[in-house]
């Protein structure tokens, strides 16, 4: 059988009385030792009989029980008309509770509500709207969840489905006799490949970027050389001239991150610029930070497109394709070691006509400004 709780007003009640209680046994205890030292000269000057001890103790214990049970009595009646006026002050908020445990997170409590639990309100406004902004961050990033893994299965079935193909294509030698058409199948195939093996390291990279259990390594690095030795190579690649102008400018980072953020921002640049367009890379440090700017001579981004840029897969110009494009996850890398590094990444259009990235670092030594 299961144990029932008392309700609050009873055990108020039961309180009570048993302190009445024990205030009247004590006060029986204290009468008995004040009158003992008093008895004989009581009994001498006749005011009690000889040998009424027991009279005596009767009678105050009748008195006790005279004046202690209407007192016990007033008290449980008592303890349950408070009992009931705290169950009734508390029933709002426990009513409230129960709605919001079932999900109504719009549930108020009702404005007429004892103003001695002004801070109960208060505290239960509070966690309704905490617990409501959190549910609404985790939909959000469920949401976005389940349209990463809807894109990464769509970008991953590309590749896959024309590596297929060609396979099937190179194992049947009545289509491919020919040693030049192998040939060619043959650097499709390997294309594609090198295409599926890039969006898998990119999405790999931004997992880890994105894992706050994986330390961001942090050492001082000087932005400007690590910046004009990555882009140097760069320039022996076919493609838009680099102009590449840098400083000295000592930040706390990850090399290597810095070199991987270049990267994709050079590669990105050039694959929307001509050939006999420009890519230009600066580096400067000024007032306790370190910036580096790339920009192109390309058409650049609509301004109304410039907030959506870090979206993962984002493709802006759907004439373009993976295989003419990057992996659409190239600046998501960039905008999430950004983040790590405590860095501001902004977008905008350059003095060259096409996109400008800017990303601002704290120089080493300088105090970096933490959220809240």
């Amino acid at each position: 059988m299961p144990h029932r709780k008392l309700p609050v007003d009873v055990k108020l009640a039961v309180l009570v009385g048993a302190l009445l209680l024990a205030s009247a046994l004590a006060q029986r205890v204290l009468i008995r030792w004040a009158l003992s030292p008093y008895e004989t000269e009581l009994r001498a000057i006749g005011l009690i009989e000889a040998h009424s001890s027991l009279a005596v103790a009767a009678v105050r214990e009748r008195m006790i029980l005279a004046i202690g049970a209407p007192l016990v009595a007033c008290a449980l009646g008592t303890g349950l008309v408070l009992g009931a006026l705290a169950r009734r002050r508390v029933r709002p908020l426990v009513v409230a509770m129960r709605e919001v445990s079932k999900g109504a997170l719009d549930t108020e409590l009702p404005v007429p509500l004892d103003p001695d639990f002004a801070d109960v309100r208060e505290t239960f406004d509070t966690m309704r709207l905490a617990l409501a902004e959190a549910l609404g961050k985790l939909a959000a990033v469920d949401a976005q969840r389940r349209r990463l893994f809807a894109d990464l299965a769509h970008e991953l079935a590309n590749p896959t489905s024309a590596i297929m193909g060609l396979v099937d294509t190179l194992g049947a030698p009545a289509l491919c006799e020919d040693p030049a058409v192998r040939a060619r199948l043959l650097v499709s195939l390997e294309g594609e490949a090198t295409r599926l093996g890039r969006l898998v390291a990119d999405v790999r990279d931004l997992a880890e970027l994105e894992d706050p259990d994986v330390p961001c390594l942090r050492e001082p690095v000087d932005l400007g050389a690590v910046v004009a030795e990555a882009a140097a190579r760069f320039a022996l690649l076919e493609g838009a001239r680099i102009d590449v102008a840098t400083e000295p400018s000592p930040i706390l980072a990850d090399g290597s991150r810095i070199e991987q953020v270049l990267a994709n921002l050079v590669t990105n640049a050039r694959r929307h610029t001509p050939h006999d367009g420009t890519v230009r890379v600066r580096v400067a440090s000024n007032e306790g930070t370190a910036t580096l700017v790339v920009e192109d001579s390309g058409p650049g981004v609509p301004d109304e497109l410039l907030s959506r840029l870090g979206e993962r897969l984002l493709r802006l110009d759907p004439s373009r394709d993976r295989r003419t494009g990057g992996t659409g996850l190239g600046l998501s890398i960039v905008r999430s070691i950004a983040a790590r590094h405590d860095a501001t990444l902004t977008f905008d259009r350059g003095d060259l006509g096409g996109l400008r990235v800017t990303l601002v670092f704290a120089a080493a030594g300088a105090r970096v400004a933490t959220p809240g």
